[in-house]
């Protein structure tokens, strides 16, 4: 076991750590692939800007294996990506405005979500909660200048912020249950 700052590490740590690590270089790699194949590589972009940053900081829903956590990241994408090509046209600025706040409010009164086999003291769960809320700033900010240009890629943010609150509802009820 080696120690870091008082703490001991296993080599499992270190294995489950890089496990984690190529997961997510995957799905971000998919995510990008899957964007070019749409010849779309800026709303690729944008989600991965938007959902990774955020989602690291408020938690929520985890599959259980690599395998299905590499689906849902790229189904996830492609409904976000569905939903803005399909709807986004059809959704007055007011609404979207409306539906960001009321999200915004959600994760910011439940980030972060702490998965119950993870260890995390309350200060990195402080400082979590501050990342995502100015994390929902800067979203917030970015919403509000492509409101004013590109309305398409507007709704990219405006899906995949809320492509976040429902992994966090997700994971709260599924939490719920397995307790009852």
């Amino acid at each position: 076991m080696k120690i870091i700052r008082g703490q001991k590490y296993s080599k499992d740590v270190y294995v489950y750590g890089i496990e984690v690590f190529i997961s997510n270089v995957l799905n971000v790699l998919a995510i990008f692939i899957i964007s070019c194949l749409l010849s779309d590589v800026v709303m690729g972009l944008m989600f991965l800007l938007v959902f990774c940053p955020l989602r690291v900081f408020t938690g929520g829903y985890h599959a259980k294996t690599y395998g299905k956590c590499f689906m849902v990241g790229n189904v996830s994408f492609l409904m976000v990506y569905g939903l803005n090509a399909f709807l986004w046209d059809k959704i007055p600025v007011e609404f979207v405005w409306c539906i960001f706040t009321v999200m915004s409010l959600y994760i910011l009164d439940r980030a972060p979500i702490i998965h119950p086999l993870q260890e995390v003291n309350e200060r990195v769960q402080r400082r979590s909660h501050r990342l995502a809320k100015y994390l929902l700033g800067v979203d917030a900010i970015i919403l509000l200048l492509l409101s004013f240009g590109n309305r398409r890629l507007m709704g990219m943010v405006f899906w995949t912020i809320g492509l976040v609150a429902v992994f966090m509802i997700i994971s709260k009820s599924s939490r719920q249950r397995d307790v009852v």
